[in-house]
């Protein structure tokens, strides 16, 4: 692999590449703990969608608890203007970079997901040095011993494996990992992994109960100060994606491309995006994707000749049964919230 000598990984968080000296080294590990729930996954995720979209850098997201298909709709949910420019969620036929039979699925265009517990450490390096990978994050450190989080957690055995990963690799590795209430506890991951890390966050709310503020205190730096770092908002447009089983669309079904009028079929998939999603069959195999089944997304991409604006919502552009998805979607929350309030009436 062609690495630069000293070559700087951003985070995708200013205030922590500013305290870093603009980012991670090669080699480095970052350990960024907190308590079950609070949102070590999403500051990952939004972490690895900035940096790679504003610097390119090509990651590989080991995720042990998270399936692909839900990494891909909070990548797609969190995303602002130039993120979501950038992303890009392909059909389950979308080429995969790498072996064929490699566990690596690409979500955009810099990042490959693997949501396969049984991957070892020699086949991450595999799929690092096959990518040209500049970062790997782990989500989270417990399930790596067989995917099942157990009480005696081998510690020192796992983080020195991806210690010497890292180093091998020349690239630094983000560490996910649960923790409890404290820091300093003996019994603190923080504590038994804390020689083999260069950079410790640990995520807490901080301020009043009434205006709590999510920040991360960074609990050790090697290379400069510590600092607590507040987490920004982000924001959550919650509308580009629906489950199109709650449509109730099924296999065979006709829906209709409006712009266009163009007919087509669902072909297979359960409404999950990202992870082959509700696939749509094409009346013929179109050339240019060596497959004829698309994700909705990337269909629309193509029928729009890849011009998709940030604003647009997609299900306003397919119809089924005369009716937009949109339309769809709203009635059937319409009736849901319709049968929640007698529910609560009548207790």
């Amino acid at each position: 692999m062609n690495k630069t000598i000293g070559k700087i990984t951003a985070t995708g968080l200013q205030q922590l590449d500013d305290l870093l000296g603009g980012g991670l080294l090669p080699g480095e590990i970052f350990l960024l703990g907190g308590r079950k729930g609070s949102g070590k996954t999403t500051l990952a995720v939004k972490m690895v969608l900035r940096t790679a979209a504003a610097h390119k850098t090509r990651v590989l997201f080991y995720s042990l608890e998270t399936k692909i298909c839900d990494i891909a709709r909070k990548m797609d949910d969190i995303s602002d203007r130039q993120e979501h420019e950038y992303l890009f969620l392909p059909d389950d036929s979308h080429p995969r970079k790498g072996t064929d039979n490699s566990p690596a699925r690409r979500v955009a265009k810099d990042v490959l997901i693997i949501d396969n517990p049984g991957v070892s450490i020699n086949m991450l390096k595999k799929i690092s040095e096959e990518m040209e990978a500049e970062l790997l994050v782990i989500d989270y450190l417990q399930l790596m011993n067989d995917g099942e989080k157990k009480r005696s957690f081998p510690y020192d055995a796992v983080m020195l494996e991806i210690k010497e990963l890292s180093g091998a690799l020349e690239i630094p590795v983000i560490i996910l990992v649960q923790t409890g209430r404290s820091y300093s506890s003996i019994a603190s991951p923080f504590k038994k992994c804390e020689k083999y890390s260069d950079v410790i966050g640990y995520i807490q709310d901080v301020g009043t109960f009434k205006k709590k503020i999510r920040s991360m205190s960074i609990m050790k730096n090697r290379r400069g100060d510590f600092k607590n770092i507040r987490i920004p908002k982000f924001n959550r447009t919650g509308t580009r994606y629906i489950d199109f089983g709650t449509l109730g669309l099924k296999i065979g079904d006709e829906i209709c491309f409006k712009p266009t009028g163009e007919i087509f079929h669902v072909g297979s998939g359960n409404g999950t995006p990202g992870n082959g999603g509700t696939l749509i069959r094409l009346p013929r195999p179109e050339p240019r994707s060596g497959g004829s089944l698309f994700s909705i997304r990337a269909l629309t991409r193509l029928l729009r000749d890849g011009n998709l604006p940030y604003e647009l919502d997609v299900y306003d552009l397919w119809t089924y049964k005369g009716k937009t998805f949109r339309e769809i979607y709203e009635g059937i929350e319409k009736i849901e919230q319709i049968v929640k309030n007698r529910q609560r009436r009548n207790q």
